[in-house]
């Protein structure tokens, strides 16, 4: 009987075929840690991947010394918890409780006590306005003391329309008793807050999150900023009731130093994008302070000072794109023990996952849960990611993006483009087909990633040009004012500005050219006005970009 040589056997042709599958399938290739496939390449965790909550932190350490310089530690000294945050803990647990309470316990010792260590900060002394009831608090308390009914939409942010009210002109303790009681109480700390954003550095060290799930730490604890920018910006208006136009001023250079001067550097873009918020408060009361009418030459010269001191926001591209890429990455290679044990899959839905959160990736309305069970290589995704990442680098580097240019607006267009064809070659049906190779698989994760992040920078580019849009608009209204003040007149055109008050008429931020349109008394209620040439009274992304000043 002939006997069949081995490879001409079924079953070891099946095993080739199995091996092979689970190869091209399951296997990834070692990782190799280099700038192409883990972005950062020290510090190293034992296992010898990347560090990447070790970099983020290696960024700001040393600019934690000395602490007399940083003013989040005067701050979180001065507010505790709510600083960063903690409302449940801070309005729920006495203090002298906090070490013991078990509902407290923990993060008392996990987060309060490693953050004081490194920020020079006594645990146990108790936050003189811990108490203080700050600005999401009292709206929300006098909602529902003048409202019966609850409203769900008020369970998550506070009523708007009183704040609305209140910071679009003076006003005085006499017309809103509750709220001048209220920003009596609140003054210290809104002082301290304007101490502290005029100190060198704002920076809050962070405790290390499980898993090293950077992602943990990307939202930082700066809500409760954006809340100060609403404070001030109440104040402002009471202080100009008051007849302390200086004093409203000094409120609205605080929003202003925030963003500029500490929010610049940040790693992070949602810290940006606030920032760009509170600047925005900055703005609109600066415009009521302008408004406000007999306004000294001196203090038209030290306001313009003071807006000239102001450092140009150019484009934000790279940090948070680094970190929160590679370490997304790194997070989805490890998903199943971090996921499980961080309680994040609920009945372990897909499309509930954390995996999902970053892929979010549908198909007959939920993600194939096959894509989050089977590992990836990180050296194809990371290659990938790190190719886009560096011509994104490139781009932001150039001259075109220190004012929007046509350069600029011509490469968003693209990138809005390539958005477009790369969520339709993630979700294409054939591509879908072929995830089980992990290639495929590691590819289409990594493009996926990088398509959400295209809208994010539409975004933030046209934050960027909006409020460099109001800063120059500001400049511009401070030089008019002082023109006036010295002539008895407003100028016929904005050449007229120069050199006496401006060095030069200022480029727009969206054309890159000297496009601002200028308009001496247009009707009978307006001195003067200024608005941006991409205007348009019919386009609702920029119907704010004007200033206009009554007579």
């Amino acid at each position: 009987m002939t006997t069949k040589k081995w490879y001409k056997r079924r079953r070891y042709w099946s095993l080739a075929i199995l091996v092979a599958l689970v190869y091209f399938c399951l296997i990834p290739s070692p990782l190799r840690v280099s700038p192409q496939t883990t972005g950062f390449t020290e510090p190293l965790l034992p296992n010898g991947d990347v560090d990447y909550f070790g970099a983020y932190e290696r960024m700001y350490i040393d600019k934690l010394s000395p602490p007399e310089d940083n003013g989040q530690r005067l701050l979180i000294a001065a507010l505790g918890p709510k600083t960063l945050e903690q409302n449940f803990i801070a309005n729920n647990v006495p203090w002298e409780q906090m070490p013991t309470d078990e509902r407290s316990k923990r993060w008392f010792e996990t987060q309060w006590m490693p953050l004081c260590e490194h920020m020079f900060i006594d645990p146990y002394v108790k936050p003189r306005f811990l108490d203080s009831l700050d600005y999401y608090s009292f709206m929300k308390k006098e909602w529902e003391a003048n409202n019966q009914e609850a409203d769900a939409k008020y369970e998550h942010e506070p009523d708007e329309e009183l704040r609305q009210k209140l910071i679009a002109a003076p006003w005085t303790a006499e017309e809103q008793p509750i709220v001048a009681r209220w920003l009596e109480e609140r003054s210290p700390v809104l002082d301290l807050f304007g101490v502290a954003v005029r100190k060198p550095n704002f920076v809050c060290w962070r405790p290390r999150p499980e898993f090293d799930a950077l992602f943990m730490v990307m939202i930082p604890d700066i809500q409760a900023n954006r809340n100060f920018g609403r404070e001030l910006s109440v104040r402002v208006t009471e202080r100009l009731g008051k007849g302390d136009v200086d004093g409203a001023w000094y409120d609205v250079m605080s929003m202003f130093y925030l963003s500029r001067n500490h929010y610049l550097h940040d790693p992070f873009l949602v810290t940006n994008l606030v920032g760009m918020a509170i600047e925005g408060m900055g703005f609109e009361s600066a415009k009521v302070v302008l408004q406000h009418g007999n306004l000294t030459p001196e203090q038209l010269e030290h306001f313009a000072q003071d807006l000239d001191s102001l450092p140009r926001k150019t484009a934000i591209l790279s940090a948070l794109e680094r970190y929160g890429a590679y370490s997304a990455l790194q997070l989805i290679q490890n998903s199943r023990t971090a996921l499980e044990e961080l309680d994040l899959l609920w009945d372990k839905k897909p499309t509930q996952d954390l995996v999902s959160f970053f892929l979010f990736l549908y198909v007959g309305g939920e993600m194939p849960m096959y894509i989050t069970l089977l590992p990836i290589d990180r050296n194809i995704a990371g290659r990938r990611v790190t190719e886009f990442l560096q011509n994104e680098l490139l781009a932001s580097g150039t001259l075109a993006w220190n004012v929007n240019s046509t350069v600029a607006r011509n490469h968003l267009e693209t990138m809005e483009r390539l958005s477009r064809e790369k969520g339709e070659q993630v979700r294409s049906p054939w591509r879908l087909l072929r995830v089980p190779l992990i290639r495929t698989r590691s590819e289409l994760i990594a493009d996926y990633m990088i398509s959400l992040f295209y809208p994010a920078f539409q975004a933030v580019q046209f934050a960027l040009d909006r409020t460099n849009t109001h800063l120059e608009f500001l400049r511009l209204s401070v030089a008019l004012e002082r023109y006036k003040a010295a002539n008895g007149e407003y100028p016929a055109t904005l050449d007229a500005l120069v050199p006496s008050y401006l060095e030069e008429v200022p480029l727009e931020p969206l054309t890159g050219r000297q496009s601002f349109v200028y308009q001496r008394e247009p009707d009978e209620q307006t001195a003067f006005l200024l608005r941006s040439a991409e205007w348009d009274e019919k386009d609702g992304n920029k119907k704010e970009l004007f200033i206009r000043m009554g007579k």
